[in-house]
């Protein structure tokens, strides 16, 4: 029996749409890591735009969510941190970042016992974190809770 020259159409199709998906991956990964770099540079503008791209390749997550939120924080703009972070928080109530990236911002909006609750979230979610201690203890010291 003599060997096919070529791949049939259906798995031909289907290599084609596996070979697809994983530069779709590979695109991902490079458009958060280059987003992630230009975050860390102090380039919050452009890591804003950059992650939003990364819509076209997969729906964004919490995780996508809280970056951008960090960079509007970055930026003092507020209002759209808190936008990102509550983003973050729907796709994923359990994220602690979100959580804590939404008790900052409410802190700067003086809403401190809002964010009282939101960093007590944080805490109960991962305790292990002193970020979310170091926070809550500015909170308190704000609400009149410690000196």
């Amino acid at each position: 029996m003599k060997e096919p020259d070529r791949l049939d159409s259906s798995m031909d199709s289907g290599l084609q749409k596996m070979a697809s998906l994983r530069a779709h991956q590979r695109c991902r990964q490079g458009a958060c890591s280059w987003s992630n770099a230009l975050a860390a540079n102090f380039q919050y503008e452009e890591a804003i735009k950059t992650y939003k791209e990364t819509y076209e390749h997969e729906t964004p997550n919490c995780i996508t969510y809280s970056y951008i939120g960090e960079c509007y924080e970055r930026l003092n703009d507020f209002e759209n941190a808190l936008l990102y972070y509550e983003k973050a928080l729907l796709d994923s109530e359990d994220y602690a970042d979100a959580w804590l990236g939404k008790a900052i911002v409410l802190d700067h909006l003086n809403k401190s016992l809002e964010a009282y609750h939101c960093i007590k979230k944080a805490i109960e979610l991962d305790d292990s974190e002193a970020d979310y201690w170091y926070a809550c203890s500015e909170i308190e010291e704000k609400l009149g809770c410690i000196e």
